[in-house]
């Protein structure tokens, strides 16, 4: 006798579609604190200048500090959707949603348990 041939099951990767939509919001999400993506808070710093008329140390190593962490928030963004693209681009199209190992990528309520349970370890989710 032969042995019967096992066809993999092979789904849809709904993790790799996810991690490519997150990649999408967080190209969104820059556009939509800030006009072409700028420093989010120029309109702020801008006011604040115009306010504080004051020359002092304070007042530039403040408006410095504003401006800086400013311009750092649209490259979180940018770098936040490069991972998850890269991310992505790494997982195969589809999965066996049989296999042990990767079958979860292609089930939605399976990826949801395992990212609710990772948020409930306190170790997976920096806590103590």
């Amino acid at each position: 006798m032969s042995e019967p041939v096992v066809v993999p099951d092979l789904r849809t990767n709904v993790l790799r579609q996810r991690k490519y939509a997150a990649a999408t919001r967080a190209d969104a999400g820059l556009g939509n604190l800030a006009p072409r993506g700028g420093n989010p808070l120029s309109a702020v710093l801008s006011s604040l200048e115009g306010a504080w008329v004051s020359p002092s140390d304070a007042r530039r190593i403040f408006a410095e500090t504003l401006d800086g962490t400013g311009s750092a928030v649209p490259g979180a963004f940018r770098s936040q959707a490069a991972v998850c693209r890269s991310e992505a681009s790494a997982e195969p199209a589809e999965v066996d949603h049989d296999d042990p190992h990767d079958g979860w990528k292609a089930d939605a309520s399976r990826i949801d348990a395992r990212v609710t349970g990772m948020l409930q370890n306190p170790y997976l989710r920096g806590g103590s």
